[in-house]
């Protein structure tokens, strides 16, 4: 670094030296200024969509002229981008991930999404957002991207369906350069950098792919001259596409056939494969790729080997996977652990995660029948798993090249092309596609681990991790099952169904996933397997089983969680009613249900009920318990989880705003400790909240809230500003997470109108108001954040002189307050004191 910046110094000393040696002096002081530019840029992501092959060759002028690219200075308010567009299998994504890694230390991160299809696009964008500890959704991704002042790398690959518009996926902000892999050539439009902005990948020059194949065969050097026209043919039938000719070179290397024979071999499939694809009416485009793994693949079925076997049954169950990022260290591992006794079964008292695991080992009992390669099935009788026979297998994949494996991840990918021809094979009938789409969705299902097995913080990142499988195999599981339905419409016989004989297996996977759903957000996805559960439970153990009663409580936390009360209500009524008829009116459960249902209550904004409930709740575990049980106590039965638990998080906020609330609602505020304790407290909070839950989540914002607030009144100007800065900081990431008109969204910006007030700002509070009233009206009108923003909207007009409208306000108010907490409540006294009568 040092000697670099030397030379910086003497290359620009001597510029005034002569015209005849200026330029040349600049260039290398250029060339030193970007290598320490290099340095500065150290690469902290790094993500492509694919291992670079070590026999990669060819394209070395694209490279470098791309490189080029990189190199030039950005251009104020204008981004990098750049299309790589041509036909499947001529090695788009190969090149840019080839150009990712010899230009790695020019870009912070390297990040790469798959454009494929909306929802593949969103859940790459899930996966970039979890990299930089932000919520993972698309726009948070994007906005975490947008906020960095460093050059990043974006490949956007597989940008081929012209009805999903490829620029919906551009980030923000000038320090982007964007790779675009397409098959559609209208995207050349969206390249700005170099003469054309686009290269068309059409095949590689004759002698770059002669090398490449006979590299990839492993023939020995020299090649004679007949040995380069063999190839040269070779080639030429393979129409010069660099992942064709890949893949034959694998399959001469494996002795599957001669260099002289590959050809006799692909004729052969070829015509197979033309056949079966003008019986299903597929496209001819990439035929002849489809063609070259045809060879590999019936080679391997011809070895009739306990490893060829192994290899074949993998691939198929892979093809079912995302084709990206399979880790089968966490299938053998979490397998392996999956057969230890389950625990002692608990009460309704215990979290999420661990009525799944109930529910799971109940349906388990009715009789599932794993469907599961037999290479992850067969164990010895101490029930060892075979390491070496997976890790043969996998080789034999790799070897082939039909799998790549990456060492920096330890995990395998497949090409886009060969993920779906597997899938689509014409020997693959409908009814094997049901058997290993199930396969891969047992790997899945024995891979999750659940409480209190899977408690751990590895077993949670799996299930952010594993996301993107279980999406592709619900979406793949979908779509058999609509073939299904068709053909029991079309044909006279009855094909199998889903809901029939693979419905035992499938329930077990569909509450396991509904847990990989719900902690990743997809609220709405979990709600509906468990929907699916239940129906199953309904039938096979009755409304009134344990296990159906702890599935409706479940459902009841995802509405909870999509911020719908109301539904969750329902869930709830009808649950505390078969709970009341199985166990009675004081059974813990009973009350376990009123608790929530009483918290459902004052989410709904009904005080009064909840209230009520409330006591009838604390009556209910006196009784059971005593006066101080922890349930009793209300602390949440769960106090050896430590300072970092969630609910040990949600209960220090409870606290803090406790402190807060008795300083507030005070005459003249009160007691100055008060107010120093919930600052403290909500500290405290938030840090634990962002460790644990993410800087975006949910419940962290809904305390960055309360920090706010709290602080806004600590009497230091700066801390009003700053309260004002944490609020709007928290709105942006809720505006975009969770939408404007979310209530969690309208009760920040409440709050940011009471913050603008103590700042004096109170038009612009009054504008903010105003506003969240119009929404409540549309979507919620009498829930009793709105009252908060009405009791602010009454301060704010009396500040403005607007008292006609104050009057107006505070009358309304004193209505909803009594119609939510009763006649003569502490609030409607406080109203008073706050905007008198």
């Amino acid at each position: 670094m040092k000697s670099q910046r030397s030379e910086i110094r003497r290359g620009f000393s001597s510029l005034q030296e002569s015209s005849k040696s200026q330029f040349g002096r600049r260039d290398s002081v250029i060339q030193c200024a970007q290598s320490v530019l290099s340095i500065a840029f150290i690469n902290e992501h790094f993500d492509t969509p694919q291992p670079v092959s070590s026999h990669y060759k060819g394209r070395t002028q694209e490279l470098a002229s791309l490189k080029i690219e990189v190199q030039r200075p950005y251009v104020t308010n204008q981004q990098k981008r750049f299309v790589v567009y041509g036909i499947g299998g001529s090695g788009k994504s190969q090149f840019c991930s080839k150009f990712a890694q010899e230009n790695r230390n020019s870009f912070w991160g390297v990040f790469w999404i798959d454009a494929k299809t909306l929802k593949t696009a969103k859940d790459s964008f899930a996966r970039i957002a979890r990299m930089g500890k932000v919520e993972a959704n698309e726009n948070a991704a994007k906005a975490w991207l947008s906020s960095k002042d460093r050059p990043f790398l974006l490949i956007i690959d597989n940008a081929d369906d012209p009805e999903i518009a490829v620029d919906q996926h551009f980030p923000q902000g000038e320090k982007a350069f964007i790779l675009i892999t397409t098959q559609n050539p209208q995207w050349r439009i969206h390249g700005n950098v170099s003469k054309k902005g686009f290269f068309h990948f059409k095949e590689l020059e004759s002698d770059a792919a002669q090398e490449l194949l006979l590299r990839s065969a492993g023939e020995e050097l020299p090649w004679s001259t007949m040995v380069y026209e063999v190839a040269a043919q070779i080639c030429q039938t393979l129409g010069f596409l660099p992942l064709a000719i890949i893949q034959a070179g694998s399959a001469i290397l494996s002795n599957f056939c001669t260099l002289h024979s590959y050809l006799k071999f692909f004729d052969q499939d070829w015509n197979r494969v033309r056949e079966g694809q003008r019986q299903r009416r597929g496209s001819f485009t990439n035929i002849t790729v489809y063609s070259s793994w045809e060879v590999a693949f019936k080679g391997l079925v011809a070895k009739q080997n306990q490893t060829s076997e192994d290899a074949v049954e993998l691939l198929k169950t892979f093809s079912f996977l995302e084709r990206v990022r399979i880790r089968m260290r966490d299938a053998k591992k979490q397998a392996l652990a999956a057969k230890k006794k389950p625990g002692k079964r608990k009460s309704l008292g215990q979290t999420a995660k661990e009525l799944l695991r109930t529910l799971v080992i109940a349906i388990m009992r009715l009789g599932e029948v794993p469907t599961l390669p037999k290479v992850l099935r067969d164990v010895d009788k101490r029930g060892r798993f075979n390491d070496y026979r997976l890790r043969q297998a996998l080789k034999a994949l790799v070897q082939l090249s039909l799998i790549d494996y990456d060492p920096v991840t330890d995990s395998y990918s497949m090409h886009q092309l060969l993920h779906k021809w597997v899938r689509e094979r014409p020997e693959m009938s409908l009814k094997e596609q049901a058997v290993w789409c199930q396969a891969a969705g047992t790997v899945l299902a024995q891979a999750l681990l659940l409480p209190p097995l899977g408690a751990s913080q590895a077993a949670e990142d799996l299930r952010k991790d594993i996301l993107p499988h279980v999406i592709h195999v619900h979406d793949q599981e979908r779509d058999i099952q609509k073939k299904i339905e068709e053909n029991q419409i079309d044909r006279t016989r009855s094909w199998p169904s889903l809901s029939t004989a693979l419905a035992r297996s499938q329930v077990a996977q569909r509450a396991k996933f509904s847990l990989v759903y719900a902690q990743n957000g997809y609220w709405k996805d979990a709600l509906a397997l468990q929907k699916d559960v239940a129906e199953f439970l309904y039938m096979s153990l009755g409304k009134d089983h344990p296990v159906t009663v702890r599935l409706s409580l479940l459902m009841a936390d995802m509405h909870w969680a999509m911020s719908e009360p109301d539904n969750a209500s329902m869930i709830l009524e009808d649950l505390l009613h078969h709970v009341r008829a199985s166990n009675g009116e004081d059974h813990e459960d009973t009350a376990r249900v009123l608790d929530k249902l009483g918290a459902t209550r004052w989410m709904q904004g009904r005080f009064k009920d909840a209230r009520d409930l409330h006591r009838d709740v604390l009556a209910k575990f006196t009784k059971l318990y005593g006066t101080q049980h922890p349930e009793t106590l209300k602390a949440m039965s769960n106090l050896d989880h430590g300072k970092m638990h969630t609910d040990t998080l949600m209960v220090m906020d409870n606290l803090a705003m406790t402190y807060f609330d008795r300083y507030y609602t005070s005459v003249g505020f009160g007691d100055r400790n008060d107010i120093d304790d919930a600052y403290e407290i909500i500290t405290e909070t938030v840090k634990g909240r962002r460790k644990v839950l993410g800087k975006e989540h949910g419940f962290t914002l809904w305390s960055m809230c309360n920090q706010a607030r709290i602080k806004a009144l600590r009497d230091d100007e700066g801390d009003i500003q700053e309260a004002e800065r944490m609020i709007r900081s928290g709105l942006r990431i809720a505006e975009r997470n969770l939408g404007e008109t979310h209530l969690g969204t309208l009760y920040g910006k409440a709050q940011l109108g009471n913050v603008l007030m103590l700042a004096g700002k109170y038009e612009e509070a009054e504008h903010t108001l105003r506003g969240i009233l119009v929404v409540y009206d549309e979507s919620n009108k009498g829930h009793a954040d709105q009252f908060v923003a009405m009791g602010y909207l009454t301060g704010c007009c009396q500040q403005l002189g607007k008292e006609a409208e104050a009057a107006r306000l505070r009358e309304r108010l004193i209505k909803g307050a009594r119609s939510l907490f009763g006649e003569d409540s502490p609030w409607e006294d406080f109203f008073y004191r706050k905007y008198g009568r």
